[in-house]
């Protein structure tokens, strides 16, 4: 959430990938030593945290925040009318050898759906945090708990697809620049696909009671070189790679007032999402606004009349995808 303007999608031009063998992770590499294994059980290495990442020094999930991920998934599903845009589909449909990975799975509500629709595919979830199934899921679906970006606990090339999803307001930009897609690439096999999800929020003409909130969850992420309209750079930082080609942006807006036309249920799911999102918060941005508990509820309260009169503010959605070439660029 946050009160970003928006700006045009950049797109880039692509480029011819190579069917010769992949030298990207010469480029990519990491120090991991990681175990080759054909049982995926053994995929799993002791990585410790490291202060570089913000994850780290999170809060564990709480039961409303993780509800509220799973309506942020349904609500994106129900607008783009998929859980991916990537031309993976025949990869998918494919009778063995296809292994998919979701960073940030959260409660891997995303993983458990593909993995039911594609049964003979493996489907791999990482998060920081164990809000995900333990022990009740299909065959097919393997969560982990480890730091992102650190070192992911899989060896090179092991990936078909790979989704990250739903992290612009928990990595830093140089996160973001530095080692995502870094790190992504030494996973994923040459001529895979990586694509990435996230949103950025119009809110400027929202009431006082939401400005107030919004911009001071701005100003905290922003100490922390938190950017929540980072949606916008990924193709900078795909491209920077040297890895990654075949570029493509895709993006698709909502209302978030159901008297400015588009589905009115759709808008009601946004505003859910961001008044769940300030309960969620208040324990991190009560101190910040020094105010009491009473005065807080309130602020989350007014929100919901603020997105009745609003008449201009807006959700962009973001999906950008790419392919990795077998020779850097």
């Amino acid at each position: 959430m946050g009160g970003t303007q928006f700006s045009k999608i950049t797109h880039i031009k692509k480029r011819s990938f190579s069917e010769s063998r992949s030298k990207c992770e010469k480029s990519s590499s990491s120090s991991l030593h990681t175990k080759s294994s054909s049982n995926p059980s053994n995929m799993l290495l002791e990585i410790p945290n490291s202060s570089n990442n913000v994850l780290a020094t999170q809060q564990p999930l709480t039961s409303e925040e993780i509800d509220r991920l799973q309506q942020l998934h349904y609500t994106w599903r129900w607008l783009w009318e998929t859980n991916y845009s990537s031309p993976v589909e025949k990869l998918l449909q494919r009778k063995r050898n296809v292994r998919v990975l979701d960073v940030g799975c959260g409660p891997g509500v995303w993983t458990l759906e593909m993995a039911s629709e594609y049964p003979n595919v493996e489907f791999y979830g990482v998060d920081t945090f164990e809000s995900f199934p333990a022990e009740i899921k299909p065959a097919n679906v393997f969560f982990y708990k480890t730091p992102f970006f650190v070192n992911l606990p899989f060896d090179s090339e092991f990936f078909d697809f790979i989704v990250i999803r739903n992290l612009n307001s928990v990595l830093t930009v140089q996160d973001w620049s530095e080692n995502v897609f870094k790190e992504l690439v030494r996973v994923l096999k040459p001529g895979g696909i990586v694509e990435s999800q996230e949103s950025v929020w119009n809110v400027n003409t929202m009431g006082p009671s939401f400005n107030l909130l919004a911009n001071t969850y701005n100003s905290m992420l922003e100490s922390k070189n938190i950017d929540l309209a980072i949606a916008k750079r990924i193709p900078e930082f795909m491209k920077n790679t040297k890895c990654l080609t075949n570029i493509v942006e895709l993006k698709k807006s909502h209302p978030l007032s159901s008297q400015e036309g588009g589905n009115p249920k759709l808008a009601e799911s946004f505003q859910q999402i961001a008044y769940s999102g300030f309960k969620v918060l208040k324990p991190i941005l009560l101190p910040q606004l020094r105010t009491n508990s009473k005065t807080y509820d309130n602020l989350v309260t007014n929100i919901r009349s603020e997105f009745a009169r609003d008449q201009y503010s807006e959700v962009v959605l973001y999906r950008t995808f790419a392919q990795k070439v077998s020779v850097p660029f």
